[in-house]
């Protein structure tokens, strides 16, 4: 031991191995969501290289908490756009902010408009009862056990692992998707109330 202070947070000599927290902007959220996302597809990218049944946990963990992270950003865009309750569940089940979530999206872009979205949200529904009928509280993939639920291998089988990235990667054009335009049309109505602001100074 040395009596030199100890940090785990610290730069390196090599400027390719330093990694930047972002400051807290309006991208926060995304910057969390990709992270989560595109760690899952590196691993699965490179999970042949090594032990593909412990990977399996840490993967499906990365995905799920992708999905609850953007779900609760996009509770708090179209409550903002809605001029509704900004304040997502504090909750890890994903089933019921889905549900709520649906019937604002709805109103901000009726299914029947764009076909493509009504698909996407489709599968979007079937993904998630699908993942709370395994890990309702987030915790199956984080813990061996816990006071929720246990995951129960024999139930599962197998999992393959393209088949994940590809349906995850789906998921993620519709959920991305929704939060870029949600952000670009309340950075638009912003910008005009800012200039009508002016306007009457």
């Amino acid at each position: 031991m040395t009596d030199e202070p100890f940090s785990l947070f610290t730069a390196a000599d090599d400027p390719d191995f330093n990694a930047l927290f972002h400051l807290r902007t309006g991208e926060q959220w995304s910057k969390y969501c990709w992270g989560y996302k595109r760690a899952a597809d590196r691993l699965v990218e490179t999970a042949r290289e090594t032990e593909i049944d412990l990977l399996i946990y840490p993967i499906i963990f990365l995905y799920r908490q992708y999905v609850e992270l953007r779900l609760k950003e996009l509770y708090t865009l179209t409550g903002t756009f809605l001029e509704e309750s900004m304040k997502y569940p504090k909750v890890h089940g994903l089933g019921g902010l889905w549900t709520e979530l649906l019937s604002r999206l709805e109103r901000i872009w009726p299914v029947d408009d764009f076909e493509d979205e009504a698909e996407l949200r489709a599968l979007c529904t079937r993904v998630i009862e699908e993942i709370d009928k395994v890990d309702r509280h987030g915790v199956v993939f984080r813990y061996p056990e816990s006071g929720h639920e246990v995951l129960n291998g024999q139930d599962i089988g197998v999992a393959n692992l393209k088949y994940l990235k590809e349906i995850f990667g789906r998921v993620s054009v519709l959920l991305d998707g929704d939060s870029y335009e949600l952000s670009e049309r309340l950075e638009v109505r912003w910008e005009l109330l800012a200039a009508d602001w002016l306007a009457q100074d």
